[in-house]
């Protein structure tokens, strides 16, 4: 992303924010990190004389502690003590192992296994706090003052694993006892493959913490939450719906894999079915898994899914919202891409928006969907139909619902009345006739309409912030059995001026050299770390893959990354430098868009200058003092 901040002296203050240690990778042995992309999260969080680790995503094989015990150390013959629990004290999954070991030196295993925390092995006395003692083997080399710590299990989305009440000593006295250090690694592990983590204690934290990252909220207020999708509850018996899974769902990898589909079904599919169903759309899906040539697809009231697409990207279950509208479409014309459009937007609205953990954001004014001019299916046209939805809503008048444009169109199609969707400019066509007729003679084409939505776009006269205030939302509300969500609304945000990019700007002193990386959305990897952002060689770089922002508070108004520094003291400045990653190579990873933000507590943040749409190899800015 950022290639580098440079900095030179004169006027804005900004104090102590959060000052936490600095985290590196850890595989199986603690050592080398991987290529891998950001894709799943985890929280830490120190509480007196426990740390807590929060799963944010679905880990599918292990959780990794490293503790940094200080001034303490370990080595051959030592006894150590300490407690261990499991969501605020409840049991673990049965099969649940911990392996502990060195965590700097010889990475090795003191124990292989501490037994299974089953029913019945928690110590009463400490209300689901389970004692474990680890004795360091004679035959141990030198000395560590670093723990690794391996849980492996079932674990799911949202466990909370703490330890706490450590006791170094040759025996287990109470004085003994020791907290443990900030500088704390925690890392979930898919397969052999880490995920690289760098997440920074909430000091404000009193209990574990709620799956909602509280780390991120700093720069922004939080937009409305809902509860995860993954754990929503639905009562299946009263939706009239039903999903049966057939083919080869054992060779998919992921054992809460159909879970999540399952509760993307019955929350979703009643929806879509309350507002574009009829009488005779299928309430009975099979969803089947097998080695079919494409990733997935739906036909009649069945549904198949490749397996290696599944044990590739197990957490994109987007898809089977997308395959579902087709079943409730059950167009027989030549539609594609409206099908495929509508599809789209069906579940970018109702599963996507739905839930906080499987936002999509939607940039009103990014290039794609300026240069949308195809009319190709699929993604890049989901906005347009945003765009109709709002405009053109279905609404009630006297009691009666009166048809919207979207909808208009998809009854029409399921009548046969609009045979085919092509030829966009040509109003004598049964399209254009029904666009003619709904937007009250405003339009005597959809591609008139298209062309208003990317003008709007563009000025920036109709933007995006949620579908709370759509007129047609009570299309999907009181659907039996299903829960009403509150709407996902994204307040508007004020963003400062926009300096002008100068030619030339001496400086004085770089500021930023030495700045602390308070928290980040993450890098690819160790040679391309968050710090190097700052570290004031032009020769080094931040890079990241788009999309690592997963909390929508960010990611609604259309950030893909973010960093938090502290200066570590008051600072006065009035300009910065900032070299892109095309200033120094080949490559198209320039960020074109982006916005500083100071603050003098390290809660109430103001906005110093805002560029949006700056593609620039190297940025001279003077934003002011």
């Amino acid at each position: 992303m950022f290639k580098k901040i440079l900095n030179r002296a004169a006027g804005v203050s900004m104090a102590l924010v959060l000052v936490a240690g600095v985290f590196a990778g850890c595989s199986d042995a603690f050592s080398a990190s991987t290529d891998e992309a950001v894709n799943e999260r985890a929280v830490f969080i120190e509480e007196g004389d426990r740390i807590y680790a929060v799963a944010e995503s679905q880990p599918s094989d292990r959780l990794q502690f490293k503790l940094d015990l200080g001034s303490t150390s370990l080595s051959a013959g030592d006894e150590f003590t300490f407690y261990i629990t499991y969501n605020k004290n409840n049991e673990f999954p049965t099969g649940t192992k911990l392996t502990v070991r060195d965590g700097t030196n010889s990475y090795a295993k003191w124990t292989t296994s501490l037994g299974e925390f089953g029913k019945n092995t928690g110590d009463s006395n400490k209300n689901g706090w389970y004692p474990v003692t680890v004795n360091v083997p004679d035959s141990y080399k030198g000395s560590t003052n670093q723990l690794g710590f391996t849980l492996t299990g079932p674990f799911v989305k949202g466990s909370v694993a703490a330890i706490k009440l450590i006791s170094i000593a040759k025996t287990f006295k109470a004085e003994s006892w020791k907290t443990f250090a900030t500088d704390t690694q925690i890392r979930f592990v898919r397969n052999t493959k880490p995920d690289e983590f760098r997440v920074m204690p909430d000091a404000s934290a009193v209990n574990p913490p709620e799956v909602s990252d509280p780390s991120v909220h700093v720069l922004r207020d939080a937009v409305v939450k809902n509860s995860s999708m993954i754990t929503s509850t639905v009562n299946k018996d009263l939706t009239g719906c039903e999903i049966r899974f057939t083919g080869e769902w054992n060779q998919i990898k992921d054992k809460n894999y159909q879970k999540k589909l399952e509760n993307l079904f019955y929350e979703y599919y009643p929806r879509i079915l309350k507002r574009w169903g009829t009488e005779n759309t299928h309430r009975v899906i099979y969803f089947k898994a097998g080695n079919f040539d494409f990733f997935a697809g739906a036909s009649g009231n069945e549904i198949g899914i490749n397996i290696d697409g599944a044990n590739t990207s197990p957490e994109d279950i987007g898809y089977f919202a997308h395959e579902l509208a087709h079943i409730v479409q059950g167009y027989n014309v030549d539609m594609n891409w409206f099908c495929e459009g509508m599809a789209s937007y069906a579940g970018f609205r109702y599963f996507h928006w739905q839930h906080n953990d499987t936002l999509q954001p939607l940039y009103s004014k990014s290039q794609r969907i300026q240069t949308w001019t195809t009319y190709a299916p699929y993604g890049d046209c989901v906005p347009f139909f945003v765009y109709m939805d709002d405009k053109f809503p279905t609404y009630q008048k006297d009691g009666k619902k009166v048809l919207g444009l979207i909808d208009s169109i998809d009854q029409a199609a399921k009548n046969k009345t609009v045979r085919n969707v092509w030829n966009p400019d040509d109003p004598d066509t049964d399209l254009n006739r029904l666009v003619y007729k709904v937007t009250g003679g405003q339009y005597s084409t959809i591609e008139a309409l298209r062309n208003q939505y990317l003008r709007e776009c563009a000025d920036g006269t109709w933007t995006f912030s949620g579908f709370a205030d759509f007129k047609d939302n009570f299309l999907t509300q009181d659907v039996a059995g299903v829960n009403n969500t509150q709407q996902i609304a994204v307040k508007p945000i004020s963003h400062a001026s926009s300096a002008k990019n100068l030619s030339s700007l001496s400086l004085k002193e770089n500021i930023f050299k030495g700045a602390k990386v308070v928290r980040s959305s993450g890098y690819i990897h160790d040679g391309e770390k968050d710090s190097f952002l700052v570290d004031g060689n032009t020769g080094s770089k931040w890079c990241a893959r788009s999309g690592n922002v997963k909390d929508n508070t960010y990611a609604a108004h259309g950030a893909q990354h973010y960093i938090l520094l502290d200066l570590g003291s008051e600072k006065n400045f009035d300009s910065y430098i900032l070299h892109n990653t095309r200033s120094s190579e080949p490559s198209e990873r320039n960020a074109v868009s982006w916005e500083l933000l100071v603050s003098s507590d390290g809660k109430n943040f103001t906005s110093w200058d805002y560029q949006n749409g700056k593609n620039i190899d190297l940025g001279r800015f003077t934003p002011g003092s």
